[in-house]
């Protein structure tokens, strides 16, 4: 089972616990997906900007 992922340029690793202890494979497939809200004043418009970036 896969408990951790680390995101580079190139892909993933994805990390897994096995008998023998901890091992990754790289994953090149993968693409994480992020939600976002906005919260008070902020608006979604706000974040769009600030994560384009």
């Amino acid at each position: 089972m896969i408990f951790k992922i680390d995101y580079f340029d190139y892909g993933v690793h994805l990390w897994s616990q096995t008998d023998s202890g901890v091992e990754y494979r790289i994953g090149k497939s993968y693409t994480p997906t992020v939600y976002i809200s906005a919260h008070g004043n902020g608006s979604l418009a706000d974040a769009h900007g600030a994560l384009s970036r």
